[in-house]
């Protein structure tokens, strides 16, 4: 497990588990994609159960799926002139969500809302499950 999947999994259990949205200001990087949240993936959700529920979350949404491989699914949007990619990557109980997104002016913006609806609909999921 990478450094940071270690201090985001003793986050998780040290929070009890809950979702930490993170600012652009103190957000780590990975590559170029922004951390917006880590998340729980509860002990019943097997990787395919969590790939079929990202498959479901993203189409449900209007995201494309550009990539699944083991560990990690990559979806895109385009609309309204922002381009979004979010990243799920996940290993063991931890799911990371992170995103690269450009405004129609080429400078990256945050799309809290569309971010918010995700993760919802995951959380949703993983309810469901339980």
């Amino acid at each position: 497990m990478s450094p940071s999947r270690f201090i985001a999994f003793w986050v998780l259990v040290l929070t009890g588990g809950f979702v930490l949205p993170t600012s652009a200001a103190d957000s780590p990087v990975l590559g170029s994609d922004e951390v917006y949240c880590y998340l729980v993936i509860p002990e019943k959700v097997s990787t395919s159960d969590l790939e079929r529920v990202l498959r479901f979350v993203a189409s449900n949404r209007r995201w494309v799926i550009e990539s699944q491989e083991p560990g990690r699914t990559r979806i895109l949007l385009n609309h309204r002139g922002v381009s979004s990619r979010v990243c799920f990557s996940y290993e063991g109980h931890t799911l990371v969500m992170s995103h690269e997104s450009i405004g129609s002016d080429g400078h990256p913006v945050v799309p809290s809302r569309w971010l918010q609806a995700l993760r919802r609909d995951i959380e949703e999921q993983f309810a469901l499950k339980r």
